[in-house]
């Protein structure tokens, strides 16, 4: 089973790199340098309001995750997945894989 996971989860990780990448791109486009030279993104103004620079970010945000993406894998028996006994979630497995 392991041979027929581990791609799917590799095809996973990038799919997430990538949307992460996406998002520290947006940060660093609408957020500004702090005094340790990271960018940050402020949530809400003085008067607690939403920022419109947070706004457009979470926008962008928002579309790019109702993108649909394609995955291709081998398909693997259920009764594979059943025997597994195990109290975690999906990211065990995909831990247990590797």
């Amino acid at each position: 089973m392991r041979h027929k996971l581990k791609p799917l989860k590799d095809e996973v990780n990038a799919i997430i790199a990538t949307a992460n990448e996406f998002k520290d791109d947006l940060i660093k486009q609408h957020g500004q340098l702090n005094e340790k030279g990271d960018y940050e993104l402020k949530t809400f103004d003085d008067e607690q309001k939403v920022t419109e620079q947070f706004q457009e970010f979470w926008n962008k945000w928002n579309e790019h995750l109702k993108e649909e993406v394609e995955l291709s894998y081998e398909p693997v028996d259920i009764k594979l997945i059943e025997e597994i006994e195990t109290d975690k979630d999906i990211e065990v497995l995909f831990t247990l894989v590797d």
